[in-house]
């Protein structure tokens, strides 16, 4: 059995990731939108003209950081999962953050990680197909 006083550390750090991917999703909607508006007007000049945007694949890859943070969130709310949780899974989860602190830097995979290292394999493999 896991400190439910860590857990909870743990799951408000979870929390403030779903925000920062939320965050990050909605300015590229609006990057989507700004190109969009950029295209159309750039066809009715008639000019030829060349424009390329990812702003569409990141909100994607954004929506799918926040489903799967979601799903860890879930799953440390869950009280029954926490009978199976290690102090060493919830050290490795805390490390990830530790690490991503220090480097000032928030990668796209450290949802699926977390997932990994609290041993949420179906959640994760289900993440992999979608």
């Amino acid at each position: 059995m896991v400190d439910k006083d860590r857990v909870k550390k743990l799951l408000d750090k979870v929390y403030r990731l779903n925000y920062w991917f939320c965050n990050e999703m909605l300015i590229e909607e609006q990057h989507i939108t700004e190109f969009e508006d950029a295209c159309k007007k750039a066809t009715e000049s008639g000019e030829p003209v060349i424009m390329i945007s990812a702003a569409e694949g990141n909100a994607k890859c954004m929506k799918s950081c926040m489903k799967d943070t979601v799903e860890v969130i879930n799953f440390l709310r869950n009280k029954e999962n926490l009978e199976y949780l290690e102090p060493w899974q919830l050290a490795g989860a805390e490390a990830m953050f530790n690490q991503c602190s220090e480097d000032n830097v928030i990668p796209f995979d450290l949802p699926a990680a977390l997932m990994a290292v609290l041993g949420m394999w179906n959640e994760l493999e289900d993440s992999f197909k979608k």
